[in-house]
């Protein structure tokens, strides 16, 4: 018991007041502990300290918060091959307008200097989505008989306003089929047996000559993407060179599939709408995935299997024109798919959080101000 009570007494320091009493029976003062170390009242500090920091490192818990909504299942490809064929072909007007589209551009390109005719492969990409067309029309331009540096530039800004306006218009007009109000979980073609210029044509007249300068932009950004990439990777030599073309064809088509749709659609900004349209391609599922893989696919099949004019000749024959036609068909047929499941996903990307944002209630409190 006395080697208890001498463990619990301090060790008298030299130097030390000796009128402190040294007795056993000495109480501690106040704001002392038992062992005579820590203060009690600075320990409760430390610990309510320690207490509140690991209350702030821990992620917050909102009973009240209501779950959010899975993301929406994509139709399959029969449904949505059936929708958006559907509804071009029953829309003489858009059908008019993509045969007139690929003769407008072969007629640009033949004013330029290429004789597309003896090309039918070319022919049958004129009209292919982006990033492909803007791929196609860099190699067009860049081997055009003509050598001024202005006539270059002023048919590049020529090919970029009619490939806007197309888009613009071609998109348009397929939301007005399905019907532009989205947020039905099953879109489908508005079917109009007596056909009239008001019902269809005008609004989307007006709609793709509003968002004009967005698919202008649109235009400029995968342009700019296949020019700047592939000069910052070439010092590395042509082998990484011909890997990032392939890697901006795949993944620009993969990830920004919905991005023409989107700005029709929307009417939102580029910056907003590439957004939209990352997040539209990264929602679960292989099924966006087997779209891309299965258009991506076909481009090559037609490509290598079209054969080359045997003549020279100066205008396409009627054969090359029947079969680009088919094809420019083809390819507004994919461009429906997207419109088609665009609007299957349309609520659930437009309410959905943004991913930054959620990242950021994931970080600690004393780390959110440093971004």
């Amino acid at each position: 018991m006395s080697n208890k009570k001498k463990r619990r007494r301090p060790p008298q320091r030299a130097g030390a007041n000796p009128s402190r009493p040294t007795s056993p029976s000495a109480k501690p003062t106040a704001g002392s502990s038992e062992r005579g170390t820590v203060p009690r009242s600075s320990r409760a500090r430390g610990g309510s300290r320690s207490a509140s920091r690991q209350r702030t490192t821990a992620r917050p818990v909102r009973r009240n918060e209501p779950a959010a909504a899975p993301p929406p299942l994509l139709p399959p490809l029969r449904a949505t091959f059936a929708g958006a064929g559907l509804a071009v072909g029953v829309s003489p007007i858009l059908v008019l307008a993509v045969f007139l589209g690929a003769a407008g551009l072969w007629l640009v390109y033949t004013g330029y200097g290429l004789f597309l005719a003896a090309s039918p492969s070319a022919l049958v990409l004129l009209t292919s989505l982006p990033p492909i067309h803007s791929l196609l029309d860099l190699q067009f331009l860049s081997s055009g008989g003509r050598v001024n540096g202005w006539a270059v530039a002023a048919f590049g800004v020529g090919v970029l306003l009619l490939r806007s306006l197309l888009m613009s218009f071609w998109t348009s007009m397929l939301l007005e089929r399905f019907g532009s109000p989205a947020g039905d979980p099953a879109p489908a073609p508005r079917l109009d047996p007596t056909f009239s210029w008001t019902a269809y044509v005008r609004p989307a007249a007006r709609r793709s000559l509003r968002n004009l300068g967005n698919f202008v932009a649109i235009e400029v950004f995968f342009l700019f993407a296949l020019v700047a990439i592939p000069v910052l990777l070439s010092v590395f030599g042509p082998a990484l060179l011909s890997l990032a073309l392939v890697a901006e064809l795949l993944g620009g088509t993969y990830l920004l599939a919905y991005l023409p749709v989107v700005v029709a659609a929307e009417g939102v900004s580029i910056r907003r709408a590439l957004s939209l349209a990352y997040r539209g391609s990264r929602l679960p599922g292989p099924r966006h995935m087997t779209l891309v893989a299965v258009y991506l696919s076909l481009i090559i099949i037609v490509f290598v299997l079209t054969p080359a004019s045997r003549v020279a000749e100066a205008t396409p024959s009627f054969l090359v024109w029947l079969v680009t036609l088919a094809v420019s068909l083809v390819h507004v047929v994919f461009l429906g798919c997207f419109v088609y499941r665009w609007l299957v996903i349309r609520d659930h990307v437009l309410t959905a959080p943004a991913p930054v944002r959620a990242r950021r209630e994931r970080q600690p409190r004393l780390l959110r101000g440093f971004r």
